[in-house]
């Protein structure tokens, strides 16, 4: 028989659905068989929040100096990163999140960041099955609340049922691009709306709660909102497809405010320019990065085929 967590006498006991079923018969044979089913259902209701309560929301915890992104990075960087990594705080949540769990995952987001060294929080919902609207509303406001401390969390790895609970609630508002994609794959409707039109919504939805409006009005204003958001580039991403996407976007923050705010060699800041505008890396700037020679591209140039000019992902 499957056993539960609780023990007697040095002994563990079997599972409480066992006693569920029990109690289901017993009832059904002294007073109905429709109270046996009432029974059940009300002891069924219990034991499920009682288990939800007490397994554990969070699976993990992790550092970004523990962990690696998908962008290859030269060696400043990533010596950058590995000092600085500690700044960022890698959440692993599970199961199916109620009320209940969602104050656990509240306590341990509090935990994380009120040392003051975290800046940024990635909550993973890879194992997420399902979040309800209390849980979502709790999981704004300990997004707000970590906010307001200095510390930018971000979502990645949802579902799209578990996407547009967390977008009804408010907690997301800028998902990056890829992850619209993917979301609209998945047959989420994505709304990209002007910047000024989602602050728009956003404060006529505000006015009806403080008016205690119930009406269809204050419905289709939220409605609006569920899947409409600020548009691209105008602000920072808080949702991404992947854990390792919202890294890469931790680690940039991290690189521009403690490696390249400061004076260094003109092909380390050239590099950085390639990276975020798209410029051509120069062949000297190259050479230099990979300790060559002066002129050895140049060099080698008569004895290759060089295409400049080539688009992205084209096949060779």
């Amino acid at each position: 028989l499957p056993y539960s967590k609780m023990t007697f006498m040095g002994r563990q006991l079997p599972s409480m659905e066992y006693g569920v079923t029990l109690a289901c018969i017993v009832v059904a044979i002294a007073v109905s068989p429709f109270a046996g089913i009432g029974t059940g259902l009300v002891l069924s209701i219990f034991l499920f929040l009682h288990t939800n309560s007490e397994s554990e929301p969070v699976s993990g915890v992790t550092s970004g100096n523990l962990s690696v992104g998908r962008t290859k990075r030269p060696v400043w960087e990533l010596r950058t990163l590995r000092e600085q990594g500690s700044q960022i705080v890698i959440l692993f949540l599970q199961g199916q999140l109620f009320f209940g769990s969602a104050d656990h995952i509240s306590k341990t987001l509090a935990t994380a960041t009120e040392e003051g060294k975290s800046k940024y929080c990635i909550l993973s919902f890879a194992r997420v099955i399902s979040i309800d609207t209390s849980a979502a509303r709790q999981v704004k406001s300990s997004v707000e609340k970590a906010k307001r401390s200095g510390v930018t969390v971000l979502f990645s790895r949802m579902t799209a049922e578990v996407f547009q609970e967390l977008s009804v609630a408010g907690a997301i508002k800028t998902p990056d691009k890829a992850l619209r994609k993917v979301l609209q794959d998945r047959g989420v409707d994505i709304e990209d709306l002007p910047e000024d039109a989602y602050h728009q919504c956003k404060a006529s939805a505000e006015a009806a709660d403080s008016e205690h409006d119930t009406g269809l009005a204050q419905k289709a204003i939220k409605r609006k909102m569920t899947c409409a958001f600020i548009h691209l580039g105008g602000g920072d991403f808080d949702a991404f497809d992947t854990e390792t996407d919202a890294l890469d976007f931790c680690n940039d923050r991290i690189l521009e405010s403690h490696c390249y705010n400061r004076q260094l060699e003109s092909y380390k800041q050239a590099y950085r320019a390639a990276c975020k505008d798209g410029q051509r890396l120069d062949e000297a700037d190259w050479e230099a990065m990979n300790n060559l020679p002066g002129g050895t591209l140049k060099r080698l140039a008569p004895f290759c085929k060089v295409q400049n000019h080539m688009d992205h992902y084209a096949n060779l």
